[in-house]
């Protein structure tokens, strides 16, 4: 997860969420440079949580590299047309 999220703060990113069941891995993504962290264990609706951190567009982009999300992660989504 760290290498790509400092790909995404090194491309500019203006907002870069770091997403972990484990809030001590969150503080990592955070010391690499996450601007966010969202602890899915803590929170019922991470829709809602992107939502809120993003002013309720949602995410751009979203990279899942756990690869255990892809149907909720695209949900995730903000619609770009």
């Amino acid at each position: 997860m760290l290498t790509r999220l400092q790909a995404a703060v090194i491309s500019g990113c203006s907002q870069v969420i770091g997403v972990d069941r484990i809030e001590s891995r969150i503080e990592t993504a955070k010391s690499f440079g996450a601007t966010h962290g969202v602890n899915t264990s803590s929170v019922e609706d991470c829709t809602a949580a992107f939502k809120e951190v993003t002013g309720g567009l949602g995410p751009t982009v979203v990279i899942d590299s756990a690869l255990a999300t892809a149907p909720p992660t695209l949900d995730l989504m903000k619609m770009v047309g």
